[in-house]
This record gives structure tokens, sequence and C-alpha cells, in this order.
């Protein structure tokens, strides 16, 4: 099942927390991130993972952030993070076992031992939705 994911990451001046978001993706074929004009070492760092491909686009809003990433993944399944989320080992485990058959599934835990992804020490929900089945809109983030 996890080779049939794509991680997309949405990012701008991420340096401090990029690296430790891709750490926790190696597992992926694939990682698009979609970039909207970092000033820092955000692309840099990025480059530093043979499997992340930088896409450049201007940022306007965050749906359509997300729409265009979107639009760039190739496999069956896209599991959408932000800069600042790590994932935690018990959800990659859980996605090498996961048969997703919903065209949309989404998972909170707190943080502690069961949590699943964290971001700067809060919860955090991962969305993994099958690719095309949903876009966003202006109202969402």
């Amino acid at each position: 099942m996890i080779d049939r994911i794509t991680p997309l990451v949405i990012t701008y001046n991420e340096a401090p927390n990029i690296a430790r978001t891709l750490d926790r993706l190696t597992w992926a074929k694939r990682i698009v991130v979609i970039d909207s004009g970092s000033t820092d070492e955000t692309l840099n760092i990025i480059r530093s993972f043979p499997q992340a491909q930088a896409i450049h686009r201007k940022f306007d809003d965050c749906a359509s952030q997300w729409n265009f990433g979107n639009d760039q993944v190739q496999s069956e399944w896209v599991l959408s993070l932000h800069a600042d989320y790590e994932l935690s080992e018990e959800l990659v485990a859980e996605l090498a076992h996961l048969i997703l058959s919903a065209p949309f599934r989404r998972r909170r835990r707190f943080t502690g031992s069961s949590t699943i992804a964290q971001a700067s020490g809060i919860s955090a929900t991962i969305r993994c939705r099958a690719n095309g089945c949903c876009r966003s809109t202006p109202t969402m983030n």
C-alpha cells in the first residue's frame, strides 16, 4: 500500500522544519513539495532528499497551493502534510499495512505515545485521500 502514496508538502521558508519532515518520508518513491518562493535554506535542504521534487508556485491562497500540488501527484493516493509535521513510526507502519478503500481517511491522535503525527508539539490531522477525489476551496486551508 505505501508505494501507492505520494506525500505532498507545502513550504515557504521552512528551513527549521523541512528536514525533520522529509526524514520521516524516506519510504516514499516520490515526495512533491510545492514551494512559494523560499529565501532561506529550504530548497537546499529539499534537494538533499533524492526522492523530493520541489516545484515553485507563487502563493495566492492555501487552497490553490494544495490543488496545484494535487495536480502534480501521479500516484493513486496523496498524503497531505504541512512542512512542520513529523510522522510517527506508528503511522508509517500503519500506512504500510493499510488497505484504503474509502476515498478519504482522516485520523487524529494527540501528542504522546499514541501520536501518529506531530506539529510543533500539538496534535495534527493527517489526510490521506484518493488522488483526484477532492479539491480544496479558498475557505479551506
